[in-house]
């Protein structure tokens, strides 16, 4: 590349830089431009916002003031939460995934615990809700949770993290708590 930007036509342009600088901006800019951008937000997140915001202020805002008092709640109880390593095991096709999670003082019905990937190759990213074990334990045990993913990319590419479970709320940062498994 920097060749080309010092390759100079007689009239002192790099034509093979611009070249490329136009090819470069041909394929992302429809997918980052201001229309995409407008045509978003008015049809995928304005819409649902406003039904949110009326569903919450309804009957003089006692949902509003329900998941604000939920999110203080779970707020409080939030560093109490606690990961242990998580394990993979590996076949031909899939990876079967575990950890192991201490709820502290959350219950489990406050809480989901997915398994993550980054997104690869254009795609979306990777969010499975993982399964906890049936079984009682005691809060020393802790609870495992499981998933089984295709052995298609790394088991290494996905971790595990945990979102707040509240039927009021619209998106898992709308809280802010998302802890992951390191």
């Amino acid at each position: 590349m920097i060749p080309e930007f010092y390759a100079r036509n007689a009239a002192g342009l790099p034509v093979a830089w611009v070249a490329r600088i136009r090819e470069s901006m041909a394929g992302p800019t429809p997918r980052f431009s201001y229309g995409r951008t407008v045509g978003d937000h008015t049809e995928d997140y304005y819409p649902p916002a406003a039904q949110a915001y009326r569903r919450r202020a309804a009957d003089g805002g006692e949902k509003a003031r329900e998941l604000v008092a939920w999110r203080n709640g779970f707020g409080a109880k939030f560093g109490t939460l606690r990961f242990r390593e998580l394990a993979a095991e590996t076949s031909a096709r899939l990876h079967a995934i575990a950890v192991r999670v201490f709820p502290g003082e959350t219950s489990r019905g406050m809480i989901r615990v997915e398994l993550y990937a980054n997104a690869e190759k254009g795609g979306a990213a990777v969010r499975l809700e993982m399964i906890g074990d049936a079984k009682k334990s005691g809060p020393a045990d802790g609870v495992i949770f499981r998933a089984t993913v295709p052995a298609d990319r790394p088991a290494s590419d996905y971790t595990a993290r945990i979102v707040d479970r509240h039927a009021g709320r619209s998106v898992p940062l709308e809280a802010g708590w998302i802890p992951w498994q390191k």
